[in-house]
């Protein structure tokens, strides 16, 4: 019989990882707002944050496939060396 895999730290780091760009978008817009008062230059920030996060989870993404994600979880950060 195979043996499970416990999901258990992918999804506790998927939630904390929601909760954390949540707050991180509220944030951005009340400091936006505060030092500059254009709707439109808030919404092109906000903008360019959800494309610069696109593009990371893209690459984050390849990276996770190509090395394997318990072993990224796992290991020391030098594991690549």
């Amino acid at each position: 019989m195979k043996k499970e895999i416990p999901t258990l730290p992918f999804n506790s780091s998927q939630g904390i990882i929601m909760l954390a760009a949540s707050i991180y978008s509220v944030a951005l817009s009340f400091i936006v707002q505060e030092y500059v008062s254009s709707p439109a230059v808030n919404s092109l920030v906000n903008n360019i944050s959800v494309a610069v996060s696109v593009a990371f989870a893209l690459a984050i993404g390849s990276f996770v496939d190509q090395h394997g994600a318990w072993r990224i979880l796992f290991s020391p950060p030098c594991f690549l060396e």
